[in-house]
């Protein structure tokens, strides 16, 4: 195995390392906002069963007449909630994925103050030393490949709960 490869646990830990308590809050609160948006997405999933039998059997609606409409009307209102329902859901999603990917470049720039404070901490002689190129390879090309990675932890940590969300709908 190649000196260079990480596996994803020993990166995540690593890069985890780099963070302040106040991105690892971050973090946390986008793990449980896409629990909740892949919670809603089942709940949208669900619903459809109902809502399509209600409308195949609209005949043998019966609706209170405590609500005072009628069946078409019910009906209307039952489809334009549940396509404001996708709507909200989809909009937060956008908004999940925004936020996710404004974390990691949040999470990336503190990455690189931190490289950038390491580097210039060091003594006159290893700057000296060192070749020009090596640093900007460093400061370029390896902290992009860093916020790469963490907005591919955070797509894969999403697509991971609606993953595990996405079965329960099959046993309906």
């Amino acid at each position: 195995m190649n000196n260079n490869k990480h596996s994803l646990f020993k990166t995540t830990k690593l890069v985890s390392s780099w963070i302040s308590i106040k991105n690892k809050w971050n973090v946390l609160k986008l793990v449980l906002i896409s629990i909740f948006i892949g919670l809603l997405e089942v709940i949208s999933l669900m619903s459809i069963l109902p809502i399509l039998t209600t409308f195949n059997n609209k005949d043998n609606l019966e609706i209170s007449l405590n609500l005072g409409i009628n069946s078409n009307n019910f009906l209307l209102i039952l489809a334009f909630s549940f396509a404001l329902l996708l709507c909200l859901i989809s909009l937060l999603k956008i908004k999940t994925i925004s936020y996710g990917n404004f974390l990691s470049a949040k999470i990336g720039q503190e990455i690189g103050k931190k490289l950038l404070n390491n580097f210039l901490g060091q003594e006159l002689l290893i700057h000296r030393k060192r070749d020009s190129s090596e640093v900007i390879n460093t400061f370029s090309i390896h902290l992009t490949q860093t916020i790469k990675f963490i907005i591919f932890f955070f797509a894969v940590d999403r697509s991971f709960i609606l993953h595990i969300r996405s079965p329960n709908f099959y046993y309906l």
